[in-house]
């Protein structure tokens, strides 16, 4: 493969509608106020989700609980006593920190953050036949025709060397930084991505750069933010899609810039929902403890101490709607419901018609949903929200 001529070549009337929702989604969010516990719930949650998408696409067999565990170990342990997996998360963990630690506001792009990036996430782990940059010999391929076709970087040696200084020339031109940053943010990538200036760990560099560049200018909600992780759902589209701005498309970004911000849209939108879900659930709960001091005459309260008991219990098994994984919430259901240690003590010297007679009363006062499914010859239990707007 010949020099690469870095410049912007794409069509911005196919990526206008995608910002505008970005910035739609990201003022909505910051709009949302919401105690620092679910922040920092979110921040660790995207860390996690960062550093599994990220190994992930590059054959790390961890799945993400694993990544969750493994981060929870002693970090005075030396690198040197991990498995090479391991040794990888912990790595990109590290590197997280410091991007956070260290990149608070913007400042220009500089080689010696790509090379501490690189020497942070391949330490201990992908160090064989690695020392930046690469050397002359010998020529590499990256890809596969499955995807696209392979791609042959440019000669290594002082040709890297030189490249790499007209890559941070171009990320620090105006015409760069004139872009909205998600857009610099997947410029970066796809640029060090293709130069592949490392024996290893060329992927994670890129991807972690590109989450540098958007936590430098504010674009994380709430904490940490990578699309690592979407492009590890869509890994074949991604390595595709490299390959054919590459050739097919001459070096017209459109479709990959398309392809990172549809995926920052779905992202953000499932923290919206997650953040909205998070609320609606505590007004329900205020709700059940207001209900249980409401009274409709001298002797009644509009819920009983016992129908306030169930209630929080049914609530406790709907749990927020994790953002990230496409898993429906589990269901209630009448039959595993009075089988339950609490309802039993609640109804021990009540019938099952006396629970099923107090179900139906707070499905007509609007507090639950409970519903007959004929296949299963039993009742789905739910949680009604509209009751909040009701009371």
């Amino acid at each position: 493969m010949g020099d690469i001529l870095f410049g912007l070549k794409f069509d911005s009337s196919r990526i206008n509608d995608v910002l505008v929702r970005i910035e739609a989604y990201r003022l909505s969010i910051d709009g949302l106020m919401f105690p620092k516990e679910w922040q920092e719930t979110l921040r660790h949650l995207n860390i996690i989700r960062a550093i599994h998408g990220t190994t992930a696409i590059e054959g790390n067999q961890k799945t993400q609980e694993e990544v969750a565990q493994a981060l929870s170990v002693d970090k005075t342990v030396s690198l040197s006593k991990y498995a090479p997996d391991d040794a990888q998360i912990t790595n990109a963990d590290n590197a997280c920190h410091w991007i956070e630690d260290n990149f608070k506001t913007p400042r220009p792009l500089t080689e010696e953050m790509i090379l501490h990036l690189h020497f942070l996430l391949t330490t201990k782990s992908d160090e064989s036949d690695n020392a930046p940059y690469r050397g002359v010999t010998p020529s590499i391929t990256v890809g596969s025709n499955s995807f696209g076709g392979v791609h042959r970087p440019p000669e290594g040696g002082e040709n890297i060397h030189r490249l790499m200084k007209e890559f941070i020339g171009f990320m620090n031109c105006r015409e760069v930084t004139s872009q909205p940053p998600v857009i610099q943010a997947l410029v970066g990538h796809f640029f060090l991505v293709t130069l592949h200036p490392f024996g290893n760990g060329n992927g994670r560099t890129a991807r972690c750069l590109e989450s540098l560049i958007m936590y430098q200018h504010g674009v994380n909600t709430y904490g940490f933010y990578s699309l690592s992780n979407y492009f590890y759902r869509n890994r074949d589209r991604y390595f595709t899609l490299l390959q054919k701005t590459r050739t097919e498309n001459n070096w017209d970004i459109t479709e990959f810039l398309e392809f990172g911000l549809k995926g920052f849209v779905d992202e953000l939108s499932r923290i919206e929902k997650y953040i909205k879900e998070k609320i609606k659930r505590v007004m329900y709960r205020n709700l059940i403890y207001s209900a249980n001091k409401q009274k409709i005459s001298a002797r009644r309260r509009l819920l009983s101490d016992r129908e306030t008991s169930m209630l929080l219990y049914i609530l406790e098994q709907e749990p927020a709607i994790d953002p990230f994984v496409d898993i429906a919430s589990p269901e209630l259901w009448f039959s595993e419901f009075v089988e339950n240690a609490l309802i039993k003590k609640l109804y021990a010297d009540k019938s099952n018609k006396t629970l099923l007679r107090e179900l139906i009363a707070l499905q007509t006062k609007g507090f639950i949903d409970y519903q007959k499914d004929n296949t299963k010859n039993d009742y789905k239990i739910s949680i009604n929200f509209g009751a909040i707007s009701r009371y």
